[in-house]
């Protein structure tokens, strides 16, 4: 475990008198920058200027070099363009990949701090644990900044939404490193002015954090209740009027571009064409996930498709700068090349293509041509980490194929089957679906799967019919999804039965099973979700699961993701919970869970 002192963003005493010292020539700086062209994110402007580095911390910014002395590194920049290191306003670092593997693989693109949902870090630790994480977590060259969640992700009809008492979650909130409430999916308990929901609103509000907003689908109106509930911020918007709707009503706005959506070629007309106000937009990945993370970058490519969609350099720069860093109060010492600020300095050849050729992180020199040349120290969590799928594996033992089947009268009957329009989105689509021998049959011939929930600490499952994935597949079980629980989806009762015991045997993984064999197999034994190893080994097993499914049909370009938001039920329209499948736009279950039986 490191050891962590836990300090202050703003610099001490001594510090500030060193500062001082340099900018007038009484004290020599560590590291001189000279010849570089900077983007000088405050006034909008590329300025030949001068970088003076001390410790940590930019001393000055100008044409003087009466602070080089002696031991003073003199780096040359002809030739570069001087950034502010990039900041993202709303990132996931816990997707799949340990928080610390992930920063380790994105600060050479340039990515100096950012701000964590934390949305799995938030569900896998109690409250002294995730306060301890988060201290060694920012530790690291990275800045970590985290949120805290709000709520277990739906509502009190569906499951339990409190996390963290309203103490503990005060307590949360009071770390210097939490700077609000992660996105708060649940937004129609905001417009139903649930007092809980406000109460801890209020907590993050009083104290001067955040609180993201996650709604998708909220109109104008509502929107209105909801920036009086306090929300702060929504990425959500896919649309130019979304995006002018969340800014008229005093919302930051995220531009988002990343796995989930590439939204960027629409909303980035609320600029080049709109002409709207750039102070308040932000860009964002959102979730990279690991394939992608290795193919493209991470902020460097959000930037360069928005530059690509029209927008100036420099504005986007500051899009991804100094307006993060100003809407979670660190401008004063983040997001811009500036004396006081942190030495978060990026060297870039053409500002259409933003990916560094140097880093400099809090004054060291961090990464070189895409190539990390710092240690990142290792953090092992995995002893405290609560781990639902041995939960699971407690209370349903051997599970059989009987465990899917759904029984039904008739020789046919209508089901409300999940119909797949993207790798999140679904649609309801009422289907009659052939019954035999008191069962309902799916159809891999018409793309018909059985897919299931498995509950690990109520001991049910929800069993249900998903349409549009593509591969006929045996079965694809995984223990990774927003809810932590066991997740199986297929065409064969018995491949899933060997697929969801395979799973839980290793304590967390994906597994897929053809035809009674194991075809594929990647084990995620940190809380059940995570995987230990680097991005890149992540990416390419990542890519043999791909691989594998699309040379069997399969639609679209991640497997794993479609299974990680079936059981989001703040989304459109049938999800996957563990009291049945969900309506989300009736908010009502359609197919309540069963009650397992053991064998």
């Amino acid at each position: 475990m490191l050891e962590v002192k836990r300090e202050g963003l703003e610099p001490s005493l001594e510090e500030t008198q060193a500062l001082i010292q340099v900018a007038q020539g009484l004290r020599p700086a560590h590291i001189y920058i000279a010849n570089g062209k900077t983007v000088n994110v405050y006034s909008g402007e590329v300025l030949p200027a001068n970088i003076a580095v001390y410790g940590s911390r930019i001393a000055y910014v100008g044409t003087q070099d009466r602070m080089v002395g002696a031991e003073t590194q003199v780096i040359d920049a002809s030739g570069f363009y001087l950034a502010p290191g990039y900041v993202d306003v709303h990132w996931h670092s816990d997707l799949m990949y340990l928080p610390q593997n992930f920063m380790a693989k994105i600060l050479p693109t340039g990515l100096t701090a950012g701000f964590s949902d934390s949305f799995y870090l938030s569900a896998i630790f109690e409250a002294d644990d995730f306060l301890r994480v988060i201290d060694e977590l920012s530790a690291l060259p990275l800045k970590f900044f985290t949120a805290v969640r709000a709520e277990t992700q739906a509502y009190p009809m569906l499951e339990e939404t409190e996390l963290y008492d309203l103490e503990t979650l005060g307590r949360i909130l009071d770390h210097p490193r939490v700077l609000g409430l992660s996105e708060v999916t649940c937004w129609l308990l905001g417009l139903d002015a649930d007092p809980l929901l406000l109460r801890k609103f209020q907590l993050a509000r009083s104290r001067g954090k955040k609180v993201e907003g996650h709604t998708p689908g909220a109109s104008f109106d509502q929107l209105n209740s909801l920036v009086s509930a306090g929300l702060t911020d929504c990425h959500e918007p896919i649309t130019v009027q979304q995006v002018l709707d969340r800014l008229r009503l005093g919302l930051w706005v995220p531009l988002r571009h990343g796995s989930i959506r590439q939204d960027m070629e629409v909303v980035s007309k609320v600029i080049s064409e709109h002409g709207a106000y750039t102070g308040r937009l932000m860009l964002t990945p959102d979730s990279l996930y690991a394939m992608d993370v290795v193919k493209l970058g991470y902020m460097d490519y959000t930037l360069k498709e928005a530059i690509r969609c029209g927008l100036d350099p420099v504005t986007a720069i500051q899009m991804a700068t100094i307006n993060p860093a100003t809407y979670l109060g660190l401008d004063g010492v983040l997001g811009g090349i500036a004396p006081r600020r942190y030495a978060d300095i990026l060297f870039i050849k053409d500002l259409r293509h933003p990916t560094p050729e140097r880093v400099i992180a809090s004054g060291r020199i961090v990464a070189e041509k895409g190539d990390l040349v710092v240690e990142f120290p290792s953090i092992d969590f995995s002893g405290y980490a609560h781990n639902r799928c041995l939960e699971t594996k407690r209370t349903f033992g051997l599970v059989g194929p009987e465990l899917f089947c759904i029984p039904a009268e008739g020789s046919d009957v209508e089901f409300p089957v999940i119909e797949m329009l993207n790798l999140v989105i679904n649609r309801r689509a009422d289907l009659r679906l052939s019954v035999v021998d008191g069962h309902i049959q799916c159809d891999p011939s018409q793309d018909i799967l059985k897919v299931a929930l498995l509950d690990g600490k109520g001991g049910r499952v929800t069993n249900a019919f998903i349409l549009g994935f593509g591969a006929a597949i045996g079965a694809l079980a995984s223990s990774n999804n927003i809810l932590r629980e066991v997740m199986v989806l297929g065409s064969s009762d018995e491949d899933m039965a060997m697929a969801v015991n395979r799973v839980m045997d290793l304590g967390g993984a994906l597994v897929v099973v053809d035809h009674g064999k194991v075809e594929f197999e990647f084990p995620l034994p940190v809380a059940g979700i995570f995987s230990p190893e680097p991005v890149e080994e992540i990416a390419r097993r990542m890519q043999e699961l791909t691989d594998y499914i699309k040379a069997r049909n399969f639609m679209h370009s991640d497997p794993h993701i479609i299974m990680d938001f079936l059981s989001l039920a703040t989304l459109p329209t049938l999800r996957l919970s563990t009291s049945g499948l969900y309506d989300a736009r009736k908010r009502e279950i359609v197919y309540p869970s069963q009650k397992f039986a053991p064998r």
